[in-house]
């Protein structure tokens, strides 16, 4: 990983870090960026696209895999940018035809203005875009309002509408009518494989396929105890209405997982993150994190790209 500039935080990359290191890996494998819309302050969203072949590859006539990518969300959550990168490395090094649809920074407000704050070193808590929408519940499937007398917490903030931002319409755009045979959405913290629904607890045939296929990669080899889960089944209380794994099982299809990355970070960085929270949520030494659970997710997208997709009939294509 390359390092970056701010000070006293090696192993993250700042946003320009970041262009400059997805521009080189479109050079090298010749990958095309493509600006899929513009933030609510006017910073543009940026979706990558590589194709992954190799000319001796007896490729019998199926469709080509496709595997989308997806990160920072929520702008905090620096460490999914760093292990998407990781992640797009392995999976282009790998051989067989494959098609990766890769989106680094879903909220390009929102992680300037974390930049900011680190830079300033005056703290700032940010979930949400530059409105304080909570990308992560602005998605259409199972999308739900909730009441204005809460509107000012901070948390799961859903927007106006389903699909009110323009961030998450740049997702969309960048996925729509594609049929994807495996999503990982990138978070932090927890150390979870989630699969959905997130909106309503209710298991389905496609749910349990999705259970199996993840328990299969972490019984082979997990040495940082990542757990899954069924994400509407994770407490008794919780529900993630809006949340984009929901749209991507059903507009796209295919396997489809939200990884929360890593442990919470509290009492690691010292005593900067008592004031800080992106220091809660980010590992000190993100190749640590990135080493532990890289080989569990290659294993599990090789599983994906492998297996028909949940709900098709057993002798169909991917």
């Amino acid at each position: 990983m390359a390092n970056s500039d701010l000070p006293n935080l090696p192993g993250y990359m700042t946003d320009a870090t970041a262009e400059l290191q997805w521009a080189e890996r479109c050079e090298r494998h010749g990958g095309e960026r493509h600006e899929l819309g513009s933030s609510h302050q006017g910073r543009p969203i940026y979706g990558y696209r590589f194709h992954r072949s190799v000319s001796n590859d007896a490729h019998d006539g199926r469709s080509v895999p496709v595997v989308f990518l997806l990160s920072l969300v929520h702008p905090m959550e620096w460490i999914g940018r760093e292990l998407h990168l990781a992640l797009l490395d392995q999976l282009l090094s790998e051989s067989g035809p494959i098609e990766i649809l890769s989106l680094p920074n879903a909220n390009p407000d929102g992680t300037a203005r974390v930049e900011a704050a680190l830079r300033s070193g005056r703290p700032a808590w940010v979930r949400g875009n530059a409105d304080g929408i909570d990308l992560n519940r602005n998605f259409p499937v199972s999308f739900r309002r909730r009441s204005k007398l809460i509107d000012w917490w901070p948390m799961w903030r859903p927007g106006p509408a389903p699909a009110s931002e323009p961030e998450t319409k740049a997702v969309l755009e960048f996925v729509r009518g594609r049929k994807i045979q495996l999503s990982l959405t990138l978070h932090s913290f927890g150390r979870w494989i989630f699969y959905p629904p997130g909106g309503q607890n209710r298991p389905d045939t496609i749910t349990d396929a999705h259970g199996r296929l993840v328990a299969d990669a972490l019984r082979t080899g997990n040495p940082l105890q990542y757990q899954s889960a069924l994400l509407a089944a994770w407490s008794w209380w919780f529900r993630a209405y809006g949340i984009e794994i929901d749209t991507l099982r059903e507009q796209n299809g295919g396997w489809t997982y939200l990884v929360e990355l890593g442990r919470s970070s509290f009492a690691r960085w010292g005593f900067r993150e008592l004031a800080q929270p992106f220091f809660v949520f980010n590992p000190r030494i993100p190749q640590r994190e990135i080493d532990g659970v890289l080989p569990l997710l290659t294993r599990l997208a090789r599983a994906a790209l492998t297996t028909p997709r949940p709900g098709s009939a057993p002798d169909s294509k991917a």
